[in-house]
């Protein structure tokens, strides 16, 4: 019986001891989640265009860090400049042609010389986004010309400008 009991106490007593180990014994910061807050603040700043530090004092930290107010200088620098990139890279692919869009783009023509695409005037022609693809972090689309239906190829500066969106309806 009381061995039954030692095994069972000190089983409790094992998995107490891994609580306090999780939390720091001395009050200094300590990151629960980083990668989480990131997104979290960087989300924030992105819908609602808020710089980081009021978006940084609106989100309650203590849910991704132990005894986050004594988080140091150069971890808020660093996570500022984290937050910001991720803040770019958010807007970057919101304001890029999804599959679907309608956009404007300079009419190619195949160039028998050298091979790949030359182009055919100066007029831009309207396209639909049929494939959208990342190759070494940048995009590269594949329209089709709505005027005669041929098929190109390239990158985002092919693109000129957005007609209209795909989730507007009107494609």
């Amino acid at each position: 019986m009381q061995a039954a009991v030692t095994e069972d106490s000190k089983e409790i007593f094992v998995e107490a001891m891994e609580e306090q180990e999780e939390l720091p014994t001395a009050k200094k910061f300590k990151w629960k989640d980083r990668i989480g807050l990131v997104d979290v603040l960087a989300q924030e700043c992105a819908d609602s265009g808020r710089k980081f530090e009021t978006v940084f004092n609106s989100i309650r930290i203590s849910q991704f860090a132990y005894y986050a107010s004594k988080m140091p200088v150069k971890q808020k620098s660093k996570l500022k400049k984290e937050v910001q990139e991720k803040v770019k890279e958010i807007l970057y692919v919101r304001e890029s042609a999804d599959v679907g869009d309608v956009v404007r783009v300079p009419k190619y023509k195949d160039n028998p010389l050298l091979g790949g695409y030359i182009r055919d005037g100066h007029k831009l022609v309207e396209a639909v986004i049929t494939k959208k693809e990342i190759i070494a972090s940048s995009y590269r689309y594949t329209v089709k010309r709505i005027s005669d239906g041929q098929v190109q190829k390239g990158n985002g500066h092919m693109i000129k400008s957005i007609v209209s969106r795909a989730a507007d309806g009107q494609v």
